[in-house]
């Protein structure tokens, strides 16, 4: 898959030679605001070759030292909901820090704030945000398939006293996972109002569209023998689109303490029925529905 090589970064002088700084933490880099998703970190073996090296304005891959919103689009998940970047690049004294905003949008619905990007981060903010990490990375991109928003990055740690670092000091895939599969129904639930929350996937359980999803529950037990599992909704949604946020309430009695009680969708199409997928032996294969009671 060929992508456009764009990259956000922040700018400093280097003044008294260049440090080289190892230890590069990139979990700060990002800091999220949907408690749903998840930062992950891969580290790579060399730096990102195009960014590694502030060479702004001569390189237009790179956002260098400058103030203003940098609206882009990122890309689109499997529901539909498209993605976007915009920041506020500014290196004054009154800035130490400076950041990309990740937003979703969905239709004429407000902006989302999923995650904030910082490009340079205080690790100690007194007195005058010394050390601190500086970042550059690649414009995220979207994979709708694994639900993933992912850019690689370059950083490196700016010591106290010092005028500036060497990106090529460190360098890593940052992933942030959580959004919609392409397949797979995204269940979450609310305790103080046992309510069971449903996302629809762009093709349910691997279906052109479904006429109505199933939400099942058992005892953990008993698993994987589906034929235990005690149906909560025949139809929790009736041709759902996809996108479409579903709550089912759950009116089944708090399990005892020790017990543990699971919660899955079956997808329905037609006489077919699909029950999402699952790892064997780690390999991701489609869940058996055959002996899934039928839902009356």
């Amino acid at each position: 898959m060929n992508r456009a090589v764009a990259f956000f970064a922040a700018f400093a002088s280097v003044t008294g030679g260049t440090v080289h700084a190892q230890g590069v933490d990139f979990t700060q880099m990002v800091s999220l605001q949907d408690p749903r998703l998840m930062v992950t970190v891969t580290p790579l073996p060399a730096s990102d070759p195009w960014c590694s090296s502030y060479s702004f304005p001569t390189n237009p891959g790179c956002v260098g030292e400058v103030a203003g919103e940098i609206p882009r689009p990122i890309g689109v998940d499997s529901v539909g909901r498209s993605y976007r970047l915009t920041g506020q690049f500014s290196l004054s004294v009154a800035s130490p820090e400076t950041v990309a905003l990740l937003y979703r949008e969905l239709g004429d619905a407000p902006l989302t704030s999923l995650a904030t990007i910082y490009t340079r981060r205080c690790i100690d903010a007194v007195p005058y945000c010394t050390p601190n990490y500086l970042f550059a990375a690649t414009l995220p991109w979207v994979d709708p398939v694994a639900g993933n928003i992912m850019m690689v990055a370059a950083g490196c740690v700016i010591p106290s006293g010092a005028g500036g670092c060497d990106l090529r000091a460190g360098a890593a895939l940052v992933t942030i996972s959580g959004l919609p599969k392409m397949f797979d129904t995204l269940l979450t639930f609310v305790p103080p109002g046992q309510t069971i929350s449903l996302l629809t996937p762009t093709h349910p359980d691997g279906f052109r569209s479904a006429d109505s999803l199933q939400l099942w529950a058992g005892d953990v037990r008993t698993l994987p023998d589906w034929s235990q599992a005690t149906a909560v909704s025949c139809v929790a949604a009736a041709t759902p689109k996809p996108g479409q946020l579903v709550s089912v309430a759950d009116t089944l009695p708090d399990p005892a303490v020790g017990p543990a009680r699971y919660y899955v969708v079956a997808s329905q199409n037609g006489p077919q029925r699909r029950l999402g997928r699952e790892y064997v032996n780690g390999a991701l294969s489609a869940r058996d529905p055959a002996v899934l009671p039928v839902c009356q």
